[in-house]
C-alpha cells in the first residue's frame, strides 16, 4: 500500500497533505496535515523563519478551512491543531514533526462534539471508513488559502485580526 498522502497544497517550505486514512471523517469536520519539506522531529528544530512561517501559514489556514467548508455546507465550528507523532514511538520510528488539522462540526457522529477527540489504535480499521475532504472541499480551502496568504503579506503586522473575524467572514 502506497502510504504517501497526496500534497494539496505546498510552498518553498512547507505542504500540506490528505491522509489516506483520516482520523476524522469529512462529515465530522475532515482532517488536513501541515508538514515541513526539512526533516525535523520536534517544533524546536525549525529555524526562526519557518516557525514565523508556520504561524502565519496555520493562520491563514484557520480561516479559510472554516470559511470555505461552511459555504460547501458543512457545519464546522473550531479547528484542533494537534502536534502528534505518538505513533512513531509505537513503529519505533524516528518523529517527523507535522501539525494535525482537524476540523469539528456542529453534527459529529464519529466524535463527540464539544469533546476531545478521540483517536482508536492506528491499526483499526475505523481509519478505513473514514471518508476524505473530496476534491471539491480541497479547491474551495486552497482557494481560500491562497487568497489569505496574500492579504497577510500585504497587511500591517501590529493589525489584529488581519483577516477578518472568522465568525464575520461566516455572514
Amino acid at each position: 500500500m502506497d502510504d504517501i498522502e497526496p500534497v494539496v497544497w505546498e510552498d518553498d517550505d512547507f505542504q500540506i497533505r490528505l491522509p489516506k486514512r483520516p482520523h476524522v471523517d469529512r462529515d465530522d469536520g475532515g482532517h488536513l496535515v501541515v508538514y515541513p519539506k526539512r526533516d525535523v522531529s520536534y517544533r524546536s528544530e525549525l529555524s526562526v523563519r519557518e516557525a514565523q512561517k508556520l504561524a502565519v501559514l496555520l493562520q491563514a489556514l484557520e480561516a479559510a478551512y472554516i470559511v470555505a467548508l461552511r459555504k460547501r455546507g458543512l457545519k464546522i465550528i473550531w479547528l484542533n491543531f494537534q502536534d502528534n507523532g505518538n505513533w512513531s514511538f509505537l513503529r519505533k520510528q524516528q518523529r517527523h514533526f507535522h501539525i494535525h488539522v482537524y476540523g469539528r462540526s456542529e453534527i459529529e457522529t464519529r466524535q463527540t462534539p464539544g469533546q476531545a477527540l478521540f483517536f482508536p489504535d492506528p491499526k483499526s480499521s475505523v481509519y478505513d471508513t473514514n471518508r476524505p475532504l473530496n476534491e471539491k472541499d480541497l479547491d474551495a480551502i486552497i482557494e481560500r488559502l491562497n487568497h489569505n496568504i496574500a492579504m497577510l503579506r500585504e497587511s500591517d503586522f501590529e493589525s489584529p485580526c488581519p483577516l477578518g473575524k472568522v465568525d464575520v467572514l461566516l455572514k
